[in-house]
């Protein structure tokens, strides 16, 4: 089991006994979502990225196009109240590249909240056809 599986495990387990006696009142296994969270992902490596983007519960919420690398950029999700999906309680947050193996990117890095979340040091390879390939990070909130 990887890290991030027994971190979930974990996390599920933990959530099940805090909250699984209720005092009847459904509103008290609801998780509380913030009004907002800022959103942080930086890319090593060199010339220029057809698209990073970001979604939430695989919605996308922000792009950037054809930039250049290295790249750093910031956006800040302000919560509607609904975005929590009702069979893991939970929100995902992704954040995603469009790669050329030029690009040799060194590291890929999401932050939540300026807290590292998720992390990659990838290789760009060639997809299917030679040019793209997607690189996605992901956290479960």
């Amino acid at each position: 089991m990887t890290g991030n599986n027994l971190r979930n495990t974990l996390y599920i387990l933990l959530s099940v006994l805090v909250f699984g006696c209720s005092s009847g009142d459904d509103d008290g296994n609801q998780k509380q979502i913030p009004d907002s969270f800022n959103i942080r992902l930086e890319i090593e490596g060199i010339f220029r990225v057809p698209e990073i983007y970001i979604s939430i519960n695989s919605i996308g919420v922000q792009e950037w196009n054809y930039e250049d690398l290295p790249f750093s950029g910031e956006f800040t999700y302000m919560t509607s109240g609904n975005e929590l999906n009702n069979s893991c309680n939970c929100i995902t947050i992704s954040a995603g590249a469009f790669l050329h193996e030029s690009n040799d990117v060194s590291d890929f890095r999401l932050y939540v909240d300026d807290e590292l979340v998720d992390s990659t040091n990838i290789i760009s390879q060639p997809a299917s056809d030679g040019f793209l390939t997607i690189t996605r990070l992901e956290y479960i909130y």
